[in-house]
């Protein structure tokens, strides 16, 4: 596993516009700047390390907030990452890009009860962009089509579900250790 989370380590970077796997990473690698086959990582380490908490041992699928900041502050010590709550308005610094978290209440799908995260990402003080799951291209747009100036006021679904409705929990910014 060491070998892996070092591969991962050398590999961020959350400035980089175009992405060579775009089919096979979600929100979370798109936030961290992860631009590694999910598939090809899960072979090698037989986890999904896209999803919150698995990097650190502290996944589950349904998360309160409270474990959902929790894992992915214990993901990103692992990864070197610095993380530290911000406003919404914080302007970066060179070195380091902000991200949104959202969570979804818990539904049911598939048999089960669960909850979802959604990440969004900011490396430029303006645009805020997002990637809305495996095989979904990078957006600047909300699921209403509107241009993401203030996560707060953004309007995302879970696979475009109006039904279900990601909340806003906390704006962080990030730079590597």
């Amino acid at each position: 596993m060491n070998e892996i989370i070092k591969n991962i380590i050398q590999n961020i970077n959350p400035w980089k516009l175009s992405w060579d796997n775009i089919d096979d990473t979600n929100c979370y690698a798109w936030a961290l700047g992860i631009d590694l086959s999910s598939q090809e990582l899960e072979e090698k380490s037989n986890m999904d390390v896209y999803n919150v908490g698995t990097v650190s041992n502290n996944y589950c699928s349904i998360q309160t907030n409270d474990e959902l900041i929790y894992a992915l502050k214990e993901d990103l010590k692992i990864l070197s990452i610095n993380i530290e709550e911000v406003n919404i308005d914080y302007e970066l610094n060179k070195k380091e890009w902000k991200i949104a978290l959202f969570n979804t209440k818990p539904y049911y799908e598939c048999g089960l009860f669960m909850t979802d995260f959604h990440f969004l990402k900011q490396i430029d003080n303006f645009n805020w962009s997002h990637k809305n799951g495996y095989f979904k291209k990078i957006s600047f747009l909300d699921s209403e089509n509107n241009i993401i100036n203030n996560p707060v006021a953004a309007k995302i679904y879970v696979d475009g579900n109006k039904e279900i409705k990601y909340d806003y929990v906390a704006t962080y910014k990030l730079n590597l250790k």
